[in-house]
This record gives C-alpha cells, sequence and structure tokens, in this order.
C-alpha cells in the first residue's frame, strides 16, 4: 500500500467535504489537503465535490488545483452526478460533480 498525499486548491464554494453553498459568499479560495493511502493500480476515490445552492439547484463546480504534485501515482478529476434525498432542505436532488481519484 503506498500512502498518497495530495494537496487541492479549491476556488468558489463546494460540497460533501466541505460545505453546501449558502446565502453567504463563497470564500475567494480554500485550501483542501488529504493524505490518502492506495493499492497499486486501484482507483482511490480521494474527494467528491459539488455545490448545491438553497433552492437546490446547482451552482457552479469548483476550480480543483493541485498544488504540490503526488508522490507516487498520478490524481484524476472526472465529472460525474451525485443523486441524493434529504439532502439539507433538498428531498431529491441530481446535480454535477467533480470525482477525484488517484
Amino acid at each position: 500500500m503506498r500512502k498518497l498525499l495530495v494537496t487541492a486548491v479549491l476556488a468558489g464554494s463546494f460540497g460533501l467535504h466541505a460545505a453546501a453553498a449558502q446565502n453567504q459568499p463563497a470564500p475567494e479560495a480554500q485550501m483542501v489537503e488529504r493524505t490518502v493511502k492506495a493499492q497499486p493500480n486501484k482507483d482511490t476515490q480521494i474527494g467528491l465535490y459539488i455545490n448545491v445552492r438553497p433552492d437546490c439547484t446547482s451552482g457552479p463546480l469548483p476550480t480543483i488545483r493541485l498544488a504540490t504534485s503526488p508522490t507516487s501515482g498520478k490524481v484524476v478529476v472526472k465529472p460525474g452526478k451525485v443523486k441524493a434525498t434529504n439532502y439539507k432542505a433538498c428531498l431529491a436532488l441530481e446535480v454535477p460533480a467533480y470525482v477525484v481519484v488517484r
């Protein structure tokens, strides 16, 4: 098992691993750091990022940048969709997302 340190800079508001968008203005940039243990040749999810507005619609997705290169392997940002029920005030929602994997 290899240890992978990923540091990402996220601009804009995002959810699930941080906070969903609220009525407050989004911070200019926020830094999220993840340390992940991954087995060689297997995809490992590092993060899932969404932006849900108070009216349950999708807001702009965050900008994801690596501040440093991973010590081993590579990091890939894949587009996806998140379906959820009873998320905050939303009974049902389907929004675009970014899935970060190693």
